[in-house]
């Protein structure tokens, strides 16, 4: 849906690029806390207060993270299985940790962006439409759907244009959400 370009904009915290980041909010992935040394033991006493159970230290620290990939319009059942497809990809392919070292905010802040469209989003979904069908996690024919609703809206210029026009963009929100 159109709409959901809109939190693209200067000044906004919406992750735009292709990376992770520890402190950076601007990407895709944020780990914002590692649970290290007393730091776990402290945690779990402050969310059971009263307890004195002792808390083992695990041989792997836990660790947080936030997803920051879609809005609120998202589907939400699609969200969680490509969600699923990308976690079992990164975990089977070889090259994870390179590629996670190279998305990494710590060392550059060029990477590549997002879809700011439903067009530019169909033609990603377009090239990548094999990772997304492999083992049958997304039926051709879903796909061929999305697709279609993807670019049955030609907003690219129409995304463009409600940035800079807030008369455009108050009738946007209002051809797309208006309910009444």
């Amino acid at each position: 849906m159109s709409t959901s370009y809109l939190r693209f904009s200067d000044g906004d915290e919406s992750p735009e690029g292709i990376c992770w980041g520890e402190t950076d909010r601007t990407g895709l992935v944020r780990v914002p806390l590692a649970w290290v040394g007393d730091v776990l033991p402290a945690m779990v006493a402050h969310a059971n207060p009263g307890s004195t159970a002792t808390i083992p230290e695990p041989d792997v620290h836990p660790q947080t993270i936030e997803l920051r990939l879609a809005d609120g319009s998202a589907d939400v059942h699609l969200l969680l299985a490509g969600m699923a497809v990308a976690a079992r990809a990164g975990l089977a392919d070889p090259d994870s940790l390179e590629v996670a070292e190279r998305l990494n905010t710590a060392d550059h802040d060029d990477f590549e962006q997002l879809p700011t469209s439903c067009a530019e989003s169909a033609d990603a979904l377009e090239a990548a439409r094999d990772r997304f069908e492999a083992d049958g996690v997304f039926p051709a024919s879903l796909v061929d759907a999305v697709l279609e609703r993807l670019r049955s809206d030609e907003d690219r210029a129409l995304v463009k244009k409600v940035r800079k026009d807030p008369d455009a963009r108050a009738e946007l929100v209002r051809r797309h959400w208006h309910v009444g």
